[in-house]
């Protein structure tokens, strides 16, 4: 294992010398100061509206168009009018993604398959601004814990489909980097108020200023609600961010960033856990001429929760350091890079005794080790243009960790244009999803009713990464002058060694193991259309299937979308948003019993007007109007209803250039 990671290690430091020497020395023409800095980037701006420029995809800007995989953009403007409250609703306007609640702050979120079990999708990668928020605990994301106010993302791209070439493991079925505002675009004052039925409120204040060269952003806020139907699900949110760009010249930038999420999350009736994150993050960018840029960004993310059943905190923390090198040529386009990770998880899941003791001890006498993850990477993309038209990416993503050693995930995409206004696109590429500490380690039992009085639950250290070979087609067409888009991907994934339970000869014990072979495919199928200047048009719809009874129940068949949003006079807007869900299926899984969730249709409506001169704005928010509630995952499993809400939200802005 170590003569593996020195060996990485060389490998970085070699690539590093010879992209260091490749840009050049650090004058001269690439340097020249009187060369406007990011010039290919003006110039894309002046002809691509901002939500066709995607930099998810590739690390680096580039035209909705030439982009080498599915992706869809979510902007600040698609997130205010669609009424969303919480993060995880914003993602049900996606094609090719499944939303599903369990309750008020647990949300399943996933693209392409195997959605929601157990409650956290597990294969899909979330970063903040290049910083990852999913956690390696049980390989999932917190939605509730993260620090991040909807008022202050401009954009969220959503990738579909493996993306590890450049992620690493974990970016299984797709990514979703959200994107923050710059604090130059937001000085001044924001006061937001939102309070509704079901208890629920939010409040948000928002201060953005300068000082010389630095400018910064500082968001406080709360949110509690009574949560949903038929399950103790009560949450109380405080959170505060902080952001801070300093120019530190004309060609380096520094950016720090710091964040707080807290309060208490209800379990049980008198039982509410509290959960405390916070995150450390800083980034360093230097350019060197109008074609080169260097990226050094270290982050360090802390959560600790009492939500398990053990009566211990369970401790995570995770520290992250990355080098990027992007350069920028005449027929090619490098990205490059490396990085060095390392996660700790401190839990009653980890108690390092037999996994009998928590009924003969009790959870304040287990014996708590801290288990510990440490990850290598080097990663390269490089894009070649063959012509104006024809477009090759190659990418590879080298990975060890204490997990399952040395992991290579490749991609390669060719990317056709035939006309300025229509591409198509084919892709092939492998992706790892390197097990959690959880299936790793878990040495637990819980007290259960019945004979022998426990549910024992054992990881295995002998797992195997999941693998998935992905194989996609995509076609992006605009028409009407550019007034209509329209999107179409088909997509085959064949997936190795899905981490599943078994049972063990032992009554009521389990064991992670890997599952046999599975394969799903699906088409993706959506348009936007600008019909008048105030009338806006999207609809969407995915069709989905597995190849494996099994798991067939993880897959959600069928989805489609539909959203209006009229600007009409007098400052008044309105943005109706129809979810269509089919129905899914459990097989049963260790204690977990067959069941079925009813498909279910969902409207979403928000009404706006302004006032002062577009500074002050009074809304109505209606959620889940054609039904008074449903349920959207398993009851077995804890779940909740969702209700049908109404809102009504104030916001006021002041102070800004």
């Amino acid at each position: 294992m170590m003569d593996t990671r020195k060996a990485i290690l060389k490998a970085c430091f070699a690539v590093a010398v010879f992209f260091y020497v490749a840009a050049g020395p650090l004058s001269g023409p690439l340097y020249a100061e009187s060369e406007p800095l990011d010039l290919e980037m003006q110039e894309l701006a002046l002809f691509y509206a901002e939500e066709d420029l995607i930099y998810s995809v590739s690390k680096r800007e580039e035209t909705y168009l030439e982009a080498p995989s599915a992706v869809y953009t979510i902007t600040a403007e698609d997130i205010k009018y669609s009424g969303a409250k919480k993060l995880t609703d914003v993602f049900r306007m996606v094609p090719g993604v499944d939303v599903a609640d369990v309750n008020s702050f647990v949300t399943g979120v996933q693209a392409r398959g195997f959605s929601f079990f157990p409650k956290y999708a597990r294969q899909m990668l979330v970063l903040i601004d290049g910083r990852t928020v999913y956690s390696p605990q049980i390989n999932a994301t917190f939605w509730d814990q993260i620090p991040v106010f909807l008022e202050n993302i401009e954009r969220i791209e959503v990738i579909r489909g493996p993306n590890a070439a450049l992620y690493g493991a974990n970016a299984f079925n797709g990514v979703i980097n959200i994107i923050t505002y710059d604090p130059e675009k937001t000085k001044g004052v924001l006061l937001s108020v939102t309070a509704g039925n079901r208890e629920s409120q939010w409040e948000t204040v928002r201060y953005g200023g300068s000082a010389g060269n630095l400018t910064y952003r500082l968001t406080a806020g709360y949110h509690e609600t009574r949560g949903f139907s038929n399950v103790h699900d009560r949450i109380r949110k405080p959170q505060l961010t902080f952001r801070g760009d300093y120019a530190i010249d004309d060609t380096s930038t520094l950016s720090l960033q710091a964040g707080y999420a807290g309060g208490d999350r209800e379990l049980a009736e008198q039982v509410d856990p509290e959960v405390t994150s916070y995150f450390l993050m800083a980034k360093y960018e230097k350019r060197f001429g109008t074609r080169n840029t260097l990226t050094v960004q270290y982050y360090h993310d802390y959560r600790n929760s009492s939500l398990s059943t053990f009566k211990h905190e369970d401790k995570s923390r995770e520290d992250d350091l990355e080098i990027q090198f992007n350069r920028n040529g005449d027929k090619y386009n490098l990205v490059c890079g490396m990085g060095y990770r390392v996660d700790r998880e401190r839990t009653g899941f980890l108690s390092g005794d037999d996994y009998r003791a928590f009924t003969r001890k009790g959870g304040r006498d287990l014996n708590i080790e801290t288990k510990y993850n440490h990850i290598f990477k080097m990663f390269v993309n490089y894009t070649y243009h063959l012509s104006e038209k024809l477009h090759l990416t190659t990418a590879l993503m080298i990975e060890d960790n204490d997990f399952v050693g040395t992991m290579y995930s490749p991609k390669g995409a060719l990317v056709y244009l035939p006309t300025e206004n229509h591409s198509l696109r084919f892709s092939v590429s492998r992706a790892y999803r390197t097990p959690s500490f959880i299936e790793e380690y878990a040495d637990m039992s819980v007290p259960a009713p019945f004979a022998p009085g426990y549910i024992g639950q054992l990881g295995n250290e002998h797992l195997n990464p999941e693998r998935i070979v992905a194989f996609e087609i995509g076609y992006r067409g605009k028409f009407l002058d550019n007034r209509l888009s329209v999107n179409l991907e088909l997509f085959y994934h064949d997936i190795d060694d899905v981490i599943i339970y078994r049972d063990l000869d032992e009554p009521s014990v389990y064991r992670y193991d890997n599952h046999e072979d599975n394969h799903v495919r699906g088409v993706e199928a959506s348009f936007t259309w600008k019909v008048a200047p105030w009338w806006r048009l999207s609809m969407a719809y995915t069709y989905q299937e597995s190849s494996d009874d099994y798991l067939e129940g993880l897959v959600i068949e069928q989805k489609y979308t539909m959203g209006n949003r009229f600007m009409l006079p007098m400052g008044i807007t309105a943005n109706i948003q129809l979810y269509f869900v089919d129905y899914f299926h459990f097989e049963q899984e260790a204690w977990v019993p067959e069941s079925t969730v009813k498909d279910y249709t969902r409207l979403d409506v928000r009404v706006s007007k302004t006032f002062l001169d577009e500074k002050l704005e009074l809304a109505v928010i209606g959620q889940n109007l054609l039904d008074p509630r449903h349920y959207e995952y398993p009851l077995a499993l804890s779940a909740g209803e969702a209700n049908r809400t109404i809102y009504f939200e104030f916001t006021y802005r002041f102070g800004g250039e």
